[in-house]
Formats: C-alpha cells, structure tokens, sequence
C-alpha cells in the first residue's frame, strides 16, 4: 500500500524557495539529478509567515524542504532517490533556521490508474484530483516516488509511513493514495 506524504495547510509555515530563473521551478518535480553545478548553495527560503512553527516537513513551492531529523530517517532506511541540498530559511530579522535542505526526489513512476480514478486534465495532463487510484499490477520501484502523470503528488511506501509514524517529526500529513483528493490544497 502507498500514501500520499503532505505537509500540513492549516497554521503552516508561509514560505518560499528563491530561485535564479524560471527553470529552477520545475527542477524539482522533474524527477532526475540535478546537477550541482547549476545550483548556488546553501538555497534560500524565505519565510512570510509563522516563522515561529518548528516543523520537519515544509512546501515551498513545487519542491519539499525538511530538516535534518526528517532527512536521517530516509539515510536510516537507506534510501537513496533522494538529493539533499542545504538550505537557509530566512525571516525579515534574518536566518531562524540553518538546518534544512531542498529535496530532490528522484524518481517518478507511472502508477495512476487513469481508469479508476477520478480527476480534471488541462493541455492533457491531470491538473486536479478527485479520488485517485493506483494501478495495482504496477511493480514501484521507490520507497519515495513523485506520481509521473501528477507529478506535485509524493507517494510513499508502508515501511517509510511507519518509520514516520514512529517518530515525532512534525509538519507532516500521510494520507492512503486510495481515494486521496487534492481539494484540501486549493
């Protein structure tokens, strides 16, 4: 079973990833490496709003930032589709945390059942969900994975839902990829 990993709406963090062009925006759903040389680090996110909150899982923007405690469980797990890049998080008074990198995940996989699942296209690609659906005779490959035919959505496996689970980091909503819906996001 898959789930689809969030981070909280309600009372969030506003903030966003600053980036140096246009490309950067979709570097980070493309789901392949990203080269480091087109990258100045540490990243930059600034923080609009609640910058107070101590979470470990952060949207900001087409891309996920986590702290370090989220980042040891998935090297705890050995695994190892996932691009860390050091990240500042910034307020109006300066830098309130030091300790978080941009996510790449590497790694989309075909699993929607565009069958079974109920969702609106534009230009012909998904662009809202109503009840979604995984296609069951697909083999996945990741503990981790963006959805190819909708690539914002970030699925999970059981194992790192329970490792999750058994934590107590904060900032994250797991839902069962069965019937998920995007209406929450918008």
């Amino acid at each position: 079973m898959y789930y689809v990993l969030e981070t909280v709406i309600k009372d969030a963090m506003h903030a966003s990833l600053i980036r140096n062009n246009d490309e950067e925006d979709t570097l980070w759903v493309k789901g392949s490496i990203v080269d480091t040389a087109n990258i100045k680090l540490p990243l930059e996110i600034v923080c609009e709003k609640r910058c107070e909150k101590k979470i470990d899982l952060l949207d900001v923007g087409l891309a996920y930032a986590c702290s370090s405690r989220f980042k040891k469980i998935i090297e705890n797990l050995n695994i190892n589709n996932i691009q860390f890049f050091k990240a500042l998080i910034r307020s109006k008074d300066g830098v309130i945390n030091d300790d978080f990198y941009i996510m790449s995940i590497v790694g989309r996989q075909s699993v929607l059942d565009m069958e079974s699942s109920d969702y609106t296209e534009y230009r012909g690609k998904v662009f809202r969900m109503n009840s979604m659906s995984l296609d069951s005779t697909k083999t996945l490959e990741f503990d981790i994975f963006r959805l190819h035919e909708y690539q914002e959505v970030v699925l999970i496996s059981e194992r790192l839902k329970d490792a999750f689970s058994q934590s107590d980091l904060k900032g994250l909503v797991i839902s069962s990829a069965d019937g998920w819906n995007d209406h929450h996001r918008f």
